[in-house]
This record gives structure tokens, C-alpha cells and sequence, in this order.
């Protein structure tokens, strides 16, 4: 397959990818465009999007390729419709929405620049620097007296650029221009933020001053003539792949780095090394964009590629098969490079080099073969890897036999470390091990009319570890689900898997658990290597008080997937429940809290659980459950103040449940991605260990609190995968902790990470002033009256219920009250459900609070920049998504929020009365 190897800038077939990259891009921005003007025709107009696209398109085509073929305008198509998918043009159409549509206004200002003829005009923000930069164009507008984010108006006439600030003054500006390779048009640019990815990369970013950038363009220049010296072939058709080229910083000067992205193609990042490790970057990277390229035509790789569960010689975690697919690509590709290059380093280092990549590429092609399940293109192409390594081996020489087993061994090391630490994954079967089938067309074509199934529904959307559920999904939404439970009541349990599926929903949102852990069964029948769907059963089985055997499932998943029977008939152990207590040890850490408060609790009958707590986190739901005022909840308790915590349940007469423990710094939450946990990341144990945590319900009746428990499981790391609960015990949950009707549905409604910002949600639907009385923000902390998530607010169920907790509280404890009523007032900026900070300050109007001291309610961020950042000031100031920091009067710095991550941001201020 000649994709496999360098065939030069003029292969029809490798134009033909790289040109196919270049109209993917054109024809996103069109359907943006199509999209909009349908769906949000004033949001595209009001901020330029429209006038900028008309006007891109009446410029010459090779203008418009020029343009587009710039890494930032395909990121740019890429963010556009990670916005619309998460409905940002209905749900949030300001701030990071906003100002997405208007960057498309810098295009056009660059085609018209380029062309040199008409005009065009757009009002544009500045990167942090205040500067303006022309995609594809290679000119930096950076304004004298530089704002960061401010609002410029930009007029391009012929050859000529003007800037004016809000009042239509005219603005002084620096041209600067983005340093190119020579003989080349790849960029060395490290004027254009946007090429930094808006933060969804942690590389540090280089900006070198004059002297530094000479150096880059220089020994960068020098890397790729090794290139066109050593495969003039390759090099021409780098020319053809790579656009642009970001400098990277390094802390350590012995470590290099360097990356490509899929949504980010012609773009490559490195930093500064030697002229063997560039040359190889270069090489390297490339290699990944012309993958990216073929991928956009083909997927190589079918079924489930994207989740992280196999092994890479190249890397301590578990990576997904379309990444082991790129590593040897790049890597076999690299190894050809080498061939063709003896004596491009010592030969010793090469020979080293070499014998490492073949035993990467030898290890990558293997876990393939093993696991892939490839498309035609992609099976001719994995052969043709195998080809090119057995042609390569053959064409170097081998290191020493004292260096060969020194890598060897290193090799088998890495392979025990990693089969030591994820052995235990659970990896989809590339084809099933069902042992039925759904021979049941009609009622299968009925149900999907009836659920809104797409056409390409199959079982094999429930092989991933947790798959969307279309059918779930589809139950939990329909108004009558009637029609459904007469299609699916006369049908033979095994007949249909969509059938056997649909009623074991039906019968979980029924709360007919029984039948649900049966019909699960049979589902599992149809699919056993589905974890899943083993976890629905479990869940089943939870709901039934069978915890125990439902606990087993869950953290035996990877055996139960590949056992090679019937799974009606595996034997499902108790796991030894119920869980052991905490023994007694030391006591817990000292309470931190404010002196007043603790003055006020120090006597009271709740101070054990302070202290058992270190400081009373959801102590005003503990004293609700304790008046009657709340069925249930379920709080954390450290190993170390279990005792202390016992006693204190005994003497209020509440009954306990441990669910699980759970391990804040369990080994593998580093590499969990934000998406699969919330602000609980943690990792099961059995057993409590110092420094774990219990996981427990209470309650005052028996029923209440077995029911807490059944819905009760939150999301954690088990064998190196995160377990979630069952969908629709999110609805039972809230149930069972006497949350209000109205703020349930909101939360059904409105609480989804992906499309929407729950906490921004409740401020549309307030109503008047919001009420100390609905502030849901501290209810993980000492003073949080309201321990869910209002649907507004000013609901008024939910200020009924602080309204009645916060009177007992008063009456038994009335200097804990007042403090209460004192930090529910403090202003609080929220971004998303995991960015919320809590200032001792004041709000001077609704954009700017003044401090003395800011607190992040969260601390699940890691490496919180805005948090530092808010430290460092003394006052900000929110507009259109951009969070300002000033200190003394002086700016500090700018956070962008953005809304195309995992928990959409979208900021703003709030304070309560």
C-alpha cells in the first residue's frame, strides 16, 4: 500500500488527501453557516460571522485555500461545531459562543489583505496581548498601547490596515511578521495564540524575543534540509502536510516534546533539541498529519477505537487503538527515515535508536492484530506496516548483545509495571461471543420507529466500557410509554436483542427490579462480553438488597466478560458483605473553621461529627436528617474519625449504611479524562485504609435509608476504569433525598456536563433577587442550607425547606445561624459545576466584585490557573466570558472561559439576599 511509505508531492493519492483535509475545512464552515442561518441567523449576524463568510467567498480560490489551509481555521470549523453540537447558539449564545463567531471575521480580513483590492471591516477582540493576527497571511497587528481581549474595529482597504478603538479613534500598531521556513511556506509562529489550541493542550508555550526566534527558524531550517538531503521525496511532501510550526518551552532541557492534532491539521508543535531529535520530530509528526489526513476519508478502524484500555511500549497508561494505530505509523515510518539515513548520526546512537523503534513497532503491530477490528483500508494498511518493519529489520544493523539485552529487559520491565498496574481492563471483543442472535425483523423495526432509533443502531453500541444508550435515553424521555410495552409484551424473551433490551429498561424505570436483573440476564445472552450491560444487571441487583453480589460484578467485570458460559449460570459470589467498619485509631486532623463558628458548635451534640469530619462539611444536612427535615443523605467520613462519627449517629438515633470507601489518591486518577468523573474523583476500596474515606447513607427510618442506598453509587475508579451508576437511579436518588419535584426534573433536564451549565441554568430561571435561602453554592461546606441543586434561585419548594432547616438551626444553635447567614450573602463567581470561587467582598454591580479574599469551592482542579489568578487581585470584572483581575487598579491577568470543554463554562456573579 503505497500510503505506507513516502511516495513525493506528486502522487495523485497523496494530493488527493491532503486536498480532501483542505475542503473538509471549506465545507464545515459552510454547514456552520447553513446551520446557523436556520437555526441562530441574529447571533451570526450580530457577531460578524455572516458578513465575514459573504465575504470569503466572493475572494479568489486560491486566496480562500491560502486561508483555510492555515491550522486555525480548520480549529476554528472544529470548535464552531463542538459550540452547536452542545446547543451554545440556544442555550448559551453570549460569551465564549460570541466571541468564536466573531475570530471568523479575522479570515476574512486576511483574504482581503491578501488580494489587495475592495474592503472589509470587522470588529474583533485581541489575544491576550491585544494583537490581531492574519491567518495565512503572516502579518501580527500588535497595537501600542495593548489591551489583552479588547474590542478593536479592523478596516482592510487595498493594501492598507487601519484600527480603531470603541470611540473610532485610531489605534498605533506594530506590523509584525510570523517568521517562515526558508524555501518553504511552513510558519515558525509564535504570534497566533489561536495556533495554541484555547487550552486543550498543557504545553508550555515559547515566545522567544528577536535573537531566540532567529535561533528557532534557523535550526528548524536546518532540520528539514537534513530531510529534503536525506528523502527529497519525504520532504516534498512535508511541504505538503505541515503549515505551521508553534516553538515549545521545556523545563528540562534533556527532555524534547513534540505533538500534532487531529483537529488542528498542518499544525505541529516542538520544542528546541538537537539536530537528530528535530530531524526525527519533524519526521515523526508529519507522519501523524498524514494520517489525520487519511482518517478523514476512511476510519481505518472499526468499533470502539477511542477508549484508552490497551498497551503502548511508548507510555505508562493505557492508550485507545487509534492511538497504538498512529504510533506505528509514525514510528515504522521514522525507522524507513533511518534507513535511508546512515549517516545522519554515530552509529551507535542510530543502532540503538533503531532497535528500540522496532521493538515499539513490533509490540504496537502486535497488540493490533490482537485487538483491532480494522476497515478494508485499514487491514491493507496495518499489512503493509508489517511489510515495510520485516523490509526495514532486514536493512539495519542490530547494537552490541550487551545493549540488545539491556533494552530487552527494560522493555519487559515497562510491559510488568503496566500489566501490574491496568492487567485488570476490560477490553471489547473485536466481534461478540453471543451465543443468540435477534431474529426478529418486524417488532424490531416497530421499536425503532417507536424509540427514534437511527438506522445504524446495533448491540454493538453497548460493547464500549459505557456507552451512550440510545434506548434508555429514548424510554426516559417519552411521554407515554405505552405503545412501547405493547410492542415489546408479546415477545419471547431471547427472540430480539432490542426487544429483551427494551423491556429491561422498562421494567428498571418501573422499579420492578426483580425483573429487570432477569431481563439483564438475557440481554447478556445475546451480549456477553458487554460490561455494560453486566452493570446494569448489577445495579438490578443493588435495588434488590442483594449489595453484595451486585458489588462483585462491578469489581469483577474483566472476568465475568470473558467467561465462556451461559451468564445465567455464573456464579455470582457475596463479596463478603456487608463492608467492615473502620477500626479505632488516632484521632482525626484538627477542625479548621472560623473561631465564631467554632465557638457556636463546640457544646452542641453535632460537634463530634465536626470533628470527625475535620470540619463539618454538610452539617446542616446532618442536622436535617436528625429534626426529620430530610429523609436521608450521604456524607463522607475519614477512616480516622469513624469512631467518633458512630457514637455521635448512635446518639441521635440514625441508622448507617457504608457503601464503599473511597481513595482520593488511588493510583490511575492522573489519567482518568475530567469527562468520566465529577467533582468526586475517587477510587473504590473495600477495605478502610488510612486515608480513605467512608461513603455513608443516614437516615432516621430503615426504608428511607435502604432506599438512599440503592441509587446511591457514585461514579469510581475500579481495575483502572471508572464504574458509573446506572443512568436512571439520577432520578431515583434525588427521590430518596427528599429533594423537591420541580428541582429534580430541572436536574434531569438541564444537569448534563456536555451541552450545559446547570448553575448558569438556575440564574435564567430566577426571578427577582436571588435568596440566601436557594444558594446551593456552599452545600458542600459547613454553611450550605441547601444540599441540592435548585432549579432556580428563588424556587420556591427549596426556600421553604432552608426556611425551616435554618429556623431549627437558629433555635438550637443561634450563633451558627448567624454565621450561616453571613457567608450565604458572600458574592461567588461560578464558571461551571467545578470552577466556583467564594469572595469575602462585595458586589459593585452585577459585572465586578471587589475583595479582600477568594476561596475555590472546588478543589478538583488540578493546577487551577484562575484561582491563582484571582488570588493575585483584589477586584474582577466579567464581559462576554472573559474573567478580568485587577489589582490596586492595575490588570493582573484575563482568564478566557471557554464552553467547548467538559463542564461548559460560563461566568457569572452572584450574590444573595
Amino acid at each position: 500500500m503505497a500510503l505506507a511509505e513516502p511516495t513525493g508531492a506528486n502522487d495523485p493519492l497523496v494530493r488527493a488527501l491532503f486536498l480532501a483535509r483542505l475542503q473538509s475545512t471549506m465545507i464545515g464552515m459552510r454547514r456552520i453557516q447553513q446551520r446557523l442561518a436556520a437555526q441562530a441567523p441574529e447571533w451570526a449576524d450580530r457577531y460578524g460571522f455572516t458578513a465575514a463568510f459573504s465575504d470569503l467567498l466572493n475572494r479568489p480560490a486560491e486566496t480562500q485555500r491560502r486561508v483555510l489551509a492555515h491550522p486555525s481555521a480548520a480549529f476554528w470549523v472544529e470548535v464552531a461545531w463542538d459550540l452547536i453540537s452542545r446547543q451554545a447558539h440556544e442555550l448559551r449564545p453570549g460569551g465564549h459562543f460570541a466571541r468564536h463567531l466573531a475570530k471568523a471575521s479575522a479570515f476574512a480580513l486576511s483574504a482581503c489583505h491578501l488580494v489587495g483590492k475592495g474592503s472589509f471591516v470587522a470588529t474583533v477582540r485581541g489575544d491576550s496581548a491585544g494583537r490581531v493576527v492574519f491567518p495565512g497571511a503572516g502579518l501580527c497587528l500588535a497595537p501600542r498601547a495593548a489591551k489583552p481581549y479588547a474590542p478593536i474595529t479592523v478596516r482592510v482597504a487595498g493594501d492598507t490596515v487601519e484600527l480603531t478603538d470603541a470611540s473610532g479613534t485610531p489605534v498605533p500598531y506594530d506590523r509584525l511578521t510570523v517568521a517562515c521556513l526558508p524555501e518553504t511556506a511552513v510558519e515558525v509562529n509564535w504570534l497566533d495564540q489561536d495556533l495554541r489550541l484555547g487550552g486543550r493542550t498543557r504545553f508550555m508555550y515559547a515566545e522567544p524575543i528577536p535573537p531566540e526566534g532567529v535561533e528557532w527558524v534557523d535550526r528548524l531550517a536546518t532540520a528539514w534540509s537534513i530531510v529534503d538531503n536525506v528523502d527529497p521525496v519525504l520532504g516534498a511532501e512535508m511541504r505538503l502536510g505541515v503549515n505551521a510550526i508553534v516553538p515549545l518551552a521545556t523545563p528540562d532541557p534533556l527532555k524534547h516534546f513534540s505533538a500534532s492534532f487531529r483537529e488542528a491539521p498542518g499544525l505541529v508543535a516542538l520544542s528546541l533539541g538537537d539536530h537528530l531529535q528535530l530531524t526525527e520530530a519533524l519526521v515523526h509528526e508529519y507522519a501523524h498529519q498524514k494520517l489525520y489526513a487519511l482518517a478523514q476519508l476512511d476510519p481505518l478502524l472499526a468499533g470502539p477505537t477511542d477508549e484508552a484500555l490497551y498497551y503502548s511500549p511508548l507510555r505508562d497508561d493505557p492508550r485507545p487503538l487509534s492511538g497504538l494505530l498512529h504510533a506505528a505509523y509514525t514510528f515504522i515510518n521514522i525507522l524507513g527515515f533511518y534507513v535511508r539515513a546512515p549517516q545522519l548520526a554515530p552509529v551507535q546512537r542510530l543502532e540503538r535508536r533503531t532497535y528500540h523503534i522496532i521493538g515499539y513497532a513490533d509490540t504496537l503491530l502486535s497488540e493490533l492484530s490482537r485487538h483491532a477490528e480494522f476497515t478494508p483500508i485499514g487491514e491493507a494498511l496495518h499489512g503493509a506496516l508489517a511489510r515495510r518493519l520485516e523490509l526495514y529489520r532486514d536493512a539495519v544493523s542490530p547494537p552490541t548483545a550487551e545493549v540488545r539485552t539491556r533494552v530487552d529487559d527494560e522493555r519487559r520491565r515497562h510491559r510488568e509495571r503496566w500489566e501490574n498496574a491496568h492487567g485488570d481492563l476490560v477490553r471489547p471483543h473485536p466481534e461478540s461471543a453471543g451465543s443468540m442472535r435477534s431474529p426478529a425483523p418486524d417488532s424490531d423495526r416497530r421499536l425503532r420507529e417507536l424509540l427514534d432509533l437511527p438506522p445504524q443502531w446495533s448491540a454493538r453500541a453497548l460493547r464500549r466500557w459505557y456507552p451512550a444508550d440510545m434506548v434508555l435515553d429514548a424510554l426516559r424521555a417519552l411521554p407515554d410509554p405505552a405503545p412501547v410495552r405493547a410492542a415489546v409484551a408479546g415477545l419471547k424473551p431471547g427472540d430480539s436483542f432490542l426487544a429483551d433490551l427494551t423491556a429491561a429498561h422498562l421494567s428498571y424505570l418501573d422499579r420492578d427490579y426483580g425483573d429487570a436483573a432477569k431481563r439483564y440476564l438475557v440481554c447478556l445472552r445475546h451480549e456477553p462480553a458487554s460490561s455494560y450491560l453486566w452493570h446494569c444487571h448489577a445495579f438490578a441487583l443493588r435495588h434488590c438488597d442483594q449489595f453484595g453480589a451486585s458489588l462483585h460484578i462491578l469489581t469483577h467485570t474483566a472476568e465475568l466478560v470473558t467467561a465462556a458460559q451461559d451468564p445465567a449460570a455464573v456464579a455470582v459470589a457475596d463479596d463478603g458483605w456487608p463492608l467492615a467498619e473502620p477500626a479505632p485509631t488516632s484521632p482525626p486532623n484538627p477542625v479548621t473553621m472560623p473561631p465564631s463558628v467554632l465557638e457556636s458548635l463546640l457544646e452542641s451534640r453535632f460537634w463530634p461529627y465536626v470533628r470527625a469530619s475535620s470540619g463539618g462539611p454538610q452539617l446542616p444536612s446532618v442536622m436535617a436528617v436528625a429534626h426529620g427535615l430530610k429523609p436521608a443523605m450521604d456524607v463522607w467520613v475519614r477512616v480516622e474519625g469513624w469512631a467518633i462519627f458512630r457514637e455521635m449517629v448512635e446518639a441521635l438515633g440514625l441508622s448507617y449504611h457504608i457503601d464503599a470507601y473511597f481513595d482520593r489518591h488511588a493510583p490511575g486518577l492522573d489519567g482518568v479524562p475530567a469527562s468520566q468523573l465529577t467533582t468526586t474523583r475517587a477510587g473504590f476500596s473495600r477495605v478502610p485504609r488510612a486515608g480513605t474515606e467512608a461513603h455513608v447513607f443516614l437516615a432516621r427510618e430503615p426504608d428511607r435509608l435502604r432506599a438512599a442506598a440503592h441509587s446511591g453509587w457514585y461514579p469510581l475508579l475500579i481495575g483502572g476504569q471508572v464504574v458509573q451508576k446506572h443512568r436512571a437511579d439520577h432520578d431515583t436518588f434525588g427521590e430518596a433525598l427528599g429533594y423537591p419535584p420541580c428541582c429534580r426534573r430541572f436536574f434531569r433536564e438541564r444537569n448534563n456536563w456536555y451541552l450545559d451549565n446547570t448553575y448558569a441554568a438556575a440564574l435564567d430561571a430566577a426571578v427577582g433577587t436571588p435568596s440566601v435561602l436557594a444558594n446551593p453554592f456552599l452545600r458542600h461546606t459547613v454553611f450550605g442550607l441547601v444540599p441540592h441543586m435548585p432549579c432556580s434561585y428563588t424556587c420556591k419548594t427549596t426556600m421553604a425547606y432552608a426556611g425551616r432547616l435554618r429556623a431549627a438551626i437558629a433555635a438550637e444553635l443561634p450563633g451558627y445561624a448567624a454565621e450561616m447567614d453571613r457567608a450565604l450573602r458572600c458574592p461567588v463567581l461560578c464558571l461551571s459545576e467545578i470552577r466556583i470561587y467564594r469572595f469575602q467582598g462585595e458586589l459593585i454591580d452585577s459585572a465586578t466584585v471587589r475583595y479582600r479574599q477568594v476561596q475555590s469551592l472546588y478543589n478538583v482542579v488540578v493546577d487551577d490557573a484562575l484561582h491563582e489568578l484571582l488570588a493575585a487581585g483584589d477586584r474582577c470584572t466579567v464581559d462576554a466570558g472573559l474573567v478580568h483581575v485587577y489589582r490596586h487598579g492595575r490588570h493582573v491577568g484575563t482568564y478566557e472561559a471557554r464552553a467547548d470543554r467538559h463542564g461548559p463554562e460560563s461566568p457569572f456573579l452572584i450574590a444573595f439576599a
